[in-house]
Protein backbone atom coordinates (compact mmCIF):
# COMPACT_ATOMS: atom_id res chain seq x y z
CA UNK A 1 0.00 0.00 0.00
CA UNK A 2 2.83 2.39 0.84
CA UNK A 3 4.52 1.52 -2.44
CA UNK A 4 1.28 2.27 -4.32
CA UNK A 5 1.05 5.63 -2.53
CA UNK A 6 4.68 6.38 -3.47
CA UNK A 7 4.00 5.51 -7.10
CA UNK A 8 0.93 7.77 -7.11
CA UNK A 9 2.88 10.63 -5.49
CA UNK A 10 5.74 10.10 -7.96
CA UNK A 11 3.44 10.24 -11.01
CA UNK A 12 1.51 13.20 -9.64
CA UNK A 13 4.72 15.11 -8.97
CA UNK A 14 6.02 14.22 -12.43
CA UNK A 15 2.89 15.70 -14.03
CA UNK A 16 3.03 18.81 -11.86
CA UNK A 17 6.73 19.24 -12.74
CA UNK A 18 5.96 19.04 -16.46
CA UNK A 19 3.26 21.68 -16.02
CA UNK A 20 5.56 24.02 -14.06
CA UNK A 21 8.34 23.59 -16.67
CA UNK A 22 5.89 24.59 -19.40
CA UNK A 23 4.85 27.67 -17.42
CA UNK A 24 8.49 28.60 -16.83
CA UNK A 25 9.20 28.19 -20.55
CA UNK A 26 6.33 30.59 -21.34
CA UNK A 27 7.59 33.09 -18.76
CA UNK A 28 11.08 33.00 -20.25
CA UNK A 29 9.78 33.31 -23.81
CA UNK A 30 7.93 36.56 -23.11
CA UNK A 31 5.41 38.06 -25.51
CA UNK A 32 5.02 36.61 -28.97
CA UNK A 33 5.48 38.93 -31.96
CA UNK A 34 1.79 38.46 -32.79
CA UNK A 35 0.81 39.78 -29.36
CA UNK A 36 3.00 42.85 -29.85
CA UNK A 37 1.54 43.41 -33.32
CA UNK A 38 -2.00 43.12 -31.96
CA UNK A 39 -1.19 45.63 -29.20
CA UNK A 40 0.27 48.06 -31.77
CA UNK A 41 -2.79 47.71 -34.02
CA UNK A 42 -5.00 48.35 -31.01
CA UNK A 43 -3.09 51.58 -30.34
CA UNK A 44 -3.49 52.61 -33.99
CA UNK A 45 -7.23 51.97 -33.75
CA UNK A 46 -7.55 54.00 -30.54
CA UNK A 47 -5.58 56.88 -32.08
CA UNK A 48 -7.88 56.88 -35.11
CA UNK A 49 -10.95 56.83 -32.87
CA UNK A 50 -9.55 59.79 -30.93
CA UNK A 51 -8.92 61.76 -34.14
CA UNK A 52 -12.42 60.95 -35.40
CA UNK A 53 -13.94 62.07 -32.11
CA UNK A 54 -12.04 65.35 -32.39
CA UNK A 55 -13.43 65.93 -35.91
CA UNK A 56 -16.73 66.86 -34.34
CA UNK A 57 -15.24 70.34 -34.13
CA UNK A 58 -16.41 70.90 -37.72
CA UNK A 59 -19.99 70.09 -36.72
CA UNK A 60 -19.58 72.29 -33.66
CA UNK A 61 -18.46 75.18 -35.86
CA UNK A 62 -21.55 74.77 -38.06
CA UNK A 63 -23.78 74.78 -34.99
CA UNK A 64 -22.06 77.91 -33.68
CA UNK A 65 -22.73 79.60 -37.02
CA UNK A 66 -26.38 78.52 -36.81
CA UNK A 67 -26.63 79.94 -33.28
CA UNK A 68 -25.16 83.25 -34.49
CA UNK A 69 -27.65 83.32 -37.38
CA UNK A 70 -30.55 82.57 -35.02
CA UNK A 71 -29.39 85.35 -32.68
CA UNK A 72 -29.43 87.82 -35.59
CA UNK A 73 -32.88 86.61 -36.69
CA UNK A 74 -34.13 86.99 -33.11
CA UNK A 75 -32.78 90.56 -32.86
CA UNK A 76 -34.48 91.42 -36.14
CA UNK A 77 -37.77 89.80 -35.05
CA UNK A 78 -37.63 91.66 -31.72
CA UNK A 79 -37.05 95.02 -33.41
CA UNK A 80 -39.89 94.31 -35.86
CA UNK A 81 -42.22 93.33 -33.02
CA UNK A 82 -41.33 96.44 -30.97
CA UNK A 83 -41.90 98.65 -34.02
CA UNK A 84 -45.23 96.92 -34.71
CA UNK A 85 -46.26 97.40 -31.09
CA UNK A 86 -45.68 101.15 -31.39
CA UNK A 87 -47.55 101.29 -34.68
CA UNK A 88 -50.43 99.28 -33.20
CA UNK A 89 -50.52 101.55 -30.15
CA UNK A 90 -50.82 104.48 -32.58
CA UNK A 91 -53.54 102.56 -34.43
CA UNK A 92 -51.52 102.52 -37.65
CA UNK A 93 -51.54 98.70 -38.14
CA UNK A 94 -54.07 95.97 -37.48
CA UNK A 95 -54.08 93.49 -34.60
CA UNK A 96 -53.31 90.70 -37.11
CA UNK A 97 -50.08 92.41 -38.19
CA UNK A 98 -49.02 92.79 -34.54
CA UNK A 99 -49.88 89.14 -33.80
CA UNK A 100 -47.91 87.99 -36.84
CA UNK A 101 -44.79 89.87 -35.66
CA UNK A 102 -45.32 88.67 -32.08
CA UNK A 103 -45.55 85.05 -33.24
CA UNK A 104 -42.43 85.42 -35.38
CA UNK A 105 -40.58 86.83 -32.37
CA UNK A 106 -41.66 83.83 -30.23
CA UNK A 107 -40.67 81.36 -32.97
CA UNK A 108 -37.23 82.96 -33.34
CA UNK A 109 -36.75 82.81 -29.56
CA UNK A 110 -37.53 79.08 -29.53
CA UNK A 111 -35.33 78.40 -32.56
CA UNK A 112 -32.39 80.10 -30.88
CA UNK A 113 -32.98 78.16 -27.68
CA UNK A 114 -33.07 74.85 -29.61
CA UNK A 115 -29.87 75.67 -31.50
CA UNK A 116 -28.09 76.60 -28.30
CA UNK A 117 -29.26 73.35 -26.68
CA UNK A 118 -28.00 71.30 -29.65
CA UNK A 119 -24.62 73.00 -29.41
CA UNK A 120 -24.40 72.37 -25.66
CA UNK A 121 -25.30 68.68 -26.04
CA UNK A 122 -22.72 68.27 -28.79
CA UNK A 123 -20.02 69.88 -26.65
CA UNK A 124 -20.84 67.68 -23.65
CA UNK A 125 -20.90 64.49 -25.73
CA UNK A 126 -17.68 65.43 -27.50
CA UNK A 127 -15.87 66.17 -24.24
CA UNK A 128 -17.05 62.90 -22.72
CA UNK A 129 -16.13 60.90 -25.84
CA UNK A 130 -12.69 62.49 -26.04
CA UNK A 131 -12.00 61.66 -22.39
CA UNK A 132 -13.02 58.04 -22.93
CA UNK A 133 -10.95 57.71 -26.10
CA UNK A 134 -7.89 59.22 -24.41
CA UNK A 135 -8.19 56.75 -21.52
CA UNK A 136 -8.63 53.83 -23.92
CA UNK A 137 -5.52 54.95 -25.81
CA UNK A 138 -3.53 55.22 -22.58
CA UNK A 139 -4.65 51.71 -21.55
CA UNK A 140 -3.60 50.30 -24.93
CA UNK A 141 -0.21 52.01 -24.71
CA UNK A 142 0.24 50.65 -21.20
CA UNK A 143 -0.59 47.14 -22.39
CA UNK A 144 2.00 47.40 -25.17
CA UNK A 145 4.62 48.66 -22.72
CA UNK A 146 3.96 45.69 -20.44
CA UNK A 147 4.32 43.28 -23.35
CA UNK A 148 7.57 44.94 -24.42
CA UNK A 149 8.95 44.84 -20.88
CA UNK A 150 8.42 41.10 -20.78
CA UNK A 151 7.81 38.89 -17.82
CA UNK A 152 8.82 40.18 -14.42
CA UNK A 153 12.09 38.77 -13.13
CA UNK A 154 10.37 37.80 -9.89
CA UNK A 155 7.78 35.70 -11.76
CA UNK A 156 10.52 33.82 -13.59
CA UNK A 157 12.40 33.24 -10.34
CA UNK A 158 9.24 31.96 -8.64
CA UNK A 159 8.60 29.60 -11.56
CA UNK A 160 12.18 28.34 -11.45
CA UNK A 161 11.90 27.77 -7.70
CA UNK A 162 8.71 25.73 -8.21
CA UNK A 163 10.47 23.61 -10.84
CA UNK A 164 13.47 23.06 -8.58
CA UNK A 165 11.27 22.11 -5.61
CA UNK A 166 9.36 19.61 -7.70
CA UNK A 167 12.57 18.15 -9.14
CA UNK A 168 13.87 17.60 -5.62
CA UNK A 169 10.58 16.05 -4.52
CA UNK A 170 10.63 13.79 -7.58
CA UNK A 171 14.19 12.76 -6.82
CA UNK A 172 13.30 11.86 -3.22
CA UNK A 173 10.25 9.89 -4.34
CA UNK A 174 12.36 8.11 -6.96
CA UNK A 175 14.93 7.07 -4.35
CA UNK A 176 12.18 5.86 -2.04
CA UNK A 177 10.67 3.78 -4.85
CA UNK A 178 14.08 2.29 -5.72
CA UNK A 179 14.84 1.42 -2.09
CA UNK A 180 13.92 -2.04 -0.81
CA UNK A 181 10.48 -2.05 0.79
CA UNK A 182 11.91 -2.98 4.18
CA UNK A 183 13.92 0.24 4.35
CA UNK A 184 10.90 2.43 3.79
CA UNK A 185 9.75 3.63 7.17
CA UNK A 186 6.12 2.98 7.76
CA UNK A 187 3.80 5.75 8.75
CA UNK A 188 2.82 3.97 11.93
CA UNK A 189 6.50 3.59 12.97
CA UNK A 190 6.86 7.35 12.98
CA UNK A 191 4.00 7.79 15.41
Amino acid sequence: IENLQLVNDFEETKGELASKRAVLKLLNAGARPEELDRARRNIDTKETELVNAARVEEVEKLLQERVAKKEAELRNAKETYERSQKLYDGELISRNDLDRDSTLYEVRTKELSESQRELQVLKENTDRTLQIKRKELEASQSELNLLKAGTRKESIEAGAADVKRLEEKLSILGRQLDAPSSSIPSISAGL
